[in-house]
């Protein structure tokens, strides 16, 4: 399971999407083109793999210095 910790400054501007899509796209390509093991299963009592590692855990923090 990919677990991503984004630091966010105060003058980012996030333009053109989401930004927790674009991560989650990140994930899915980084396991295809990685040949990495798919084993997140969408929901754990039915056992439905996502075949894509998605959707990550995503911690975010806004950084105001």
């Amino acid at each position: 399971m990919t677990v991503i910790f984004c630091e966010i400054g105060q003058d980012v501007h996030v333009t053109g999407g989401d930004l927790t899509a674009a991560i989650n796209q990140g994930v899915r390509s980084g396991y295809k083109k990685g040949y990495l093991r798919k084993s997140v299963v969408r929901d754990p009592l039915h056992r439905i793999n996502t075949g894509d590692n998605t959707p990550a855990v995503i911690h975010y923090e806004s950084n105001s210095w």
